[in-house]
């Protein structure tokens, strides 16, 4: 729970409190200055401070207890009517004063939009939104010390292995982090983890004070990215990992009998590994494999599970490369960095899915990434075919649950395929969607990278990527003044105290 105490306000720390202001890295010139580059002014660091402080009241009045990142995220969906994902100056300023009720005046509200809408397009989304706030206040904890966040490294370290058998296992640590399996973390993630009892790392605040906390985590995100995913959460933790606690400078895979070095191979050269034993497993079953979609790596698992355990181990892994006949690279080096892959936590073998999910992630990270202009395209071609075949009128609810044959509620990427260029119910489009188009479609999709999305997610991203209407494609915008802050603000005054004799001679005062 968040206390309602300005002392725990701050949005993006640890409930310890925020960093005292003696800590802070502010120049003379007094801007704060953040490693990725976003230097802000004092007077909108404070600024940011207040409205975190009234989000946080906001919601810790109506009994919802969450941190105040997360309060930021709810406060703009719920303002953020028509689900586009963007807000505009009329908006901020219209959902600020009537649900927080904050003293903040319309002067400061504009000096805040100018450092958010840079381009001066009249819009900001509100993951912009948010991730300023996140970066304003990152820019304001301790600077990250380097053997204070190796203290904090070992203290993490240890407790995984005492609770959770994970020594020297940082995937496995990671994993009980990421308790939502979203392939990254938050600080939210983070705390609850490392307070958290059950399922937790159970470290109070004498065994890793606050302090050592924030600095871990600004040093991990030193991009102000507001998460860490796994790649660089492991690269991390292994770079700060004290040499006492690797017992030796490789790695090594000991599992039934199995004792070799991991072999150091690029994500892409693993993935053209993998993609070999596919055209192996193809040959061996006279059946064509499209290489291009992830189903194949299911197919490939059941080949590899010769006696239907639904485990697989290395060895049964080896003998069915060996049988697929596969080049002596491979052999010798791919299969053993892609079952280091899979069987992450060192267990000697590897379920179905952690075999799937595995291969699938490295496939998905190979997908081209569309801009936010190119999903527009695609979306496009894709709401004029609903329109036609099911007269759907922007209602995906009704297209994917005739399309979704299983009933699960769910699609994974073969099942959009089919919605998208199979004959009626599907829409029918064929190759008038390209293959990269459909794939960055999916990967824009599946956030999280867990193989599948919602009908409530893609209905989610549908709407926030359809393309604007003809009234909004050009946004109003907020002139910028061209008179001094002072001067603004002796306007702004003069016409509230015109406003208010305009009513006050009708009766009204207020």
């Amino acid at each position: 729970a968040l206390p309602s105490s300005s002392a725990h306000r701050s949005s993006f720390i640890l409930q310890g409190g925020r960093p005292s202001s003696g800590h802070r890295r502010i120049s003379e010139s007094g801007e704060v200055t953040l490693r990725c580059n976003a230097t802000r002014s004092a007077g909108v660091e404070e600024l940011a401070s207040l409205l975190t402080d009234a989000v946080s009241g906001y919601y810790h009045e109506r009994g919802i207890h969450c941190s105040a990142g997360e309060a930021w995220v709810r406060f703009f969906g719920d303002c953020d009517v028509d689900g586009s994902g963007r807000i505009s100056f009329d908006e901020l300023e219209t959902a600020i004063r009537k649900r927080l009720r904050s003293g903040i005046s319309r002067y400061q509200l504009l000096v805040l939009w100018r450092q958010l809408d840079s381009d001066n397009s009249g819009e900001v989304s509100v993951e912009e939104v948010v991730q300023f706030l996140y970066r304003v206040d990152l820019s304001s904890w301790p600077e990250a010390e380097v053997q204070s966040v190796k203290r904090a490294v070992r203290r993490l370290h240890k407790a995984g292995a005492m609770w959770h058998q994970a020594a020297g296992n940082w995937y496995k640590i990671f994993l009980q982090i990421d308790f939502q399996s979203r392939g990254f973390i938050t600080l939210d993630d983070l705390k609850r983890a490392v307070r958290g009892g059950f399922y937790g790392f159970r470290l109070s605040a004498q065994d890793l004070p606050d302090d050592q906390l924030h600095q871990l985590w600004k040093a991990m995100d030193d991009q102000g990215d507001m998460r860490v995913p796994l790649r660089k959460f492991l690269a991390f933790m292994r770079r700060m990992d004290s040499p006492a606690s690797q017992l030796k400078k490789r790695t090594r895979q000991v599992s039934e009998g199995v004792d070799w070095d991991v072999p150091e191979l690029s994500m892409e050269q693993m993935l053209l590994a993998a993609k070999e034993l596919a055209r192996g497993m193809a040959r061996l079953r006279r059946a064509p494999t499209s290489l291009n979609t992830p189903e194949v790596w299911t197919h490939l698992f059941q080949m590899i599970d010769s006696d239907g355990s639904g485990r697989m181990s290395f060895a049964e892994f080896e003998d069915c490369a060996r049988k697929m006949e596969v080049s002596e690279h491979v052999q010798e080096l791919g299969i053993k960095a892609l079952w280091c892959l899979v069987d992450a936590d060192r267990s000697g073998q590897a379920t179905e899915r952690d075999f799937v999910l595995a291969l699938y992630r490295l496939q998905l990270d190979s997908w081209q990434s569309l801009e936010r202009p190119e999903l527009q395209k695609a979306m496009e071609k894709l709401n004029a075919a609903a329109d036609k075949w099911h007269r759907a009128g922007g209602n995906w609810f009704k297209v994917l649950s005739i399309c979704d044959e299983d009933g699960s509620g769910r699609l994974d990427f073969e099942e959009f395929a089919k919605v998208v260029r199979k004959g009626y119910p599907g829409l029918n489009l064929g190759q008038s969607v390209a293959d990269s188009e459909l794939r960055g479609l999916w990967k824009a999709m599946d956030s999280d990278r867990s193989g599948e999305v919602s009908i409530q997610e893609f209905m989610v991203f549908a709407r926030r990527h359809a393309p604007a209407k003809p009234e909004e494609q050009a946004p109003k915008q907020v002139l910028a003044a061209q008179l001094r802050e002072e001067e603004q603000l002796f306007v702004i005054r003069t016409l509230e105290t015109a406003l208010q004799c305009y009513f006050s001679r009708r009766g009204l005062h207020c």
